[in-house]
């Protein structure tokens, strides 16, 4: 009787295991694919090169565009994988596209030659061309907090995202001033009430293998890690009333040696012993190939952007300050000539405000910018008074740029 017993509970806990997966439905999966074709032609001359008094450069280019992006969803969890292929039309470079199944991998595709902004490869005769599907987005999108997410324990409602993915609004609202274009990380955005969210992210801008930092490559003990770099990115967004958006900014951004040329501006400097201030030799390039780990820069960036609008009108200000230090190989007063570590001190600030009018279709803008910088005799070692933003790609010239770079459609 006893054993009966068993046998029956047991089988009971096994029906009852069995009936909530019957009871509950699991969202049907679904596939989107969506995309884009573009044809641009431009024509621009004496704005290419960014010296107005030499007035020999011009160009009449075209380029097509290809941007498909593959969705792939199962109730609120998503998956994003986006793809890009830019092709000029005729050839620039020294090779039409990249390595491919009988092509091979020469290292010297771009040359002496040149290559167009926005672009991946050139296209000429035949049209054959390899190796240009660029991986832009590959991220996963789903619930972190809330009703039925990762951490249902928090009653807030969060969307993460992990992987490649788009800066989109993270940080920049009105106009592109800071993040822009894509990242590899995390972000998360809270809804805590209809007019008042939260974003989060976090950038890897370069990453560092394990025992990379200690284990010799090449010759001279070389070591070949690059160090870790990354940036932390806090944006409060708060809608006042219907008509006025504010959007508090602060970042972190933490470099070791040298970085990616976006997150810090490469500015010729013969204090400086790479003689520019993201050249390898200045952050001491005889013990490591991407210069120095011990060569540390602490970037702060906080500010604000708001919109408002009153009727036809609108302002449009960003208002950002920078400070922070930077460790390099300078020439000093008292170096005697020779270059040492020294600590240099960031401070910058920067304005951009746009004024607009519009009357039914009719839209006028003004738009003015100002931002603190250093003088050509200033030792960068010492003292850094430009602004760096931490990744604008082409999106800065989109808009008001266009008429000074890149259309807005590169």
């Amino acid at each position: 009787m006893r054993k009966f017993l068993v046998i029956a509970v047991f089988a009971f806990v096994t029906v009852a295991m069995l009936a909530p997966p019957v009871l509950a439905q699991a969202p049907a999966p679904k596939v989107t694919i969506t995309g884009l074709f573009d044809q641009v032609t431009s024509f621009g001359k004496n704005y290419n090169d960014g010296n107005a008094s030499r007035d020999s450069d011009h160009e009449w280019y075209a380029r097509t565009r290809f941007r498909p992006d593959f969705t792939f969803e199962v109730g609120r969890t998503k998956a994003v994988m986006g793809l890009e292929i830019d092709l000029t039309y005729g050839r620039i470079g020294q090779s039409a596209g990249g390595p491919g199944k009988n092509v091979s991998a020469t290292g010297t595709a771009a040359g002496g030659l040149d290559k167009h902004g926005g672009t991946t490869a050139d296209s000429s005769l035949n049209t054959d061309v390899t190796g240009v599907i660029e991986m832009k987005w590959m991220y996963t999108e789903f619930d972190l907090t809330g009703k039925d997410s990762l951490l249902p324990f928090i009653p807030v409602e969060t969307r993460g995202r992990a992987g490649l993915q788009s800066f989109g609004d993270l940080t920049d609202k009105t106009k592109v001033a800071y993040a822009t274009g894509d990242f590899p990380g995390f972000s998360a955005v809270t809804t805590f009430a209809p007019n008042l969210k939260t974003k989060l992210a976090y950038v890897v801008v370069e990453s560092e293998v394990g025992g990379g930092n200690r284990t010799g490559t090449g010759t001279g003990g070389l070591k070949g890690t690059r160090g870790h770099d990354f940036a932390v990115i806090v944006s409060p967004e708060y809608t006042v009333y219907k008509g006025l958006d504010i959007k508090p900014i602060y970042s972190y951004f933490r470099a070791e040696g040298a970085t990616h040329s976006e997150a810090r501006r490469d500015a010729q400097d013969v204090h400086l012993s790479g003689a520019s201030t993201n050249a390898v030799g200045t952050f001491d390039a005889t013990r490591y190939s991407g210069g120095s780990t011990d060569f540390k820069e602490d970037r702060h960036t906080i500010g604000l952007d708001a919109s408002w609008r009153l009727g036809p009108w609108g302002f449009d200000p960003t208002l950002l300050y920078q400070w922070g230090t930077r460790d390099q190989l300078a020439v000093t007063n008292t170096s005697g000539g020779g270059f040492r570590k020294t600590e240099a001190k960031k401070s910058a600030f920067y304005f951009d405000a746009i004024g607009s009018f519009q009357l039914g279709p009719l839209l006028v803008e003004a738009r003015g910018a100002y931002t603190t910088g250093n003088k050509a005799r200033d030792n960068l070692g010492k003292r850094i008074s430009y602004y760096e933003p931490l990744d604008t790609d082409t999106g800065y010239y989109s808009s008001w740029g266009a008429i000074i770079g890149l259309s807005d459609q590169d």
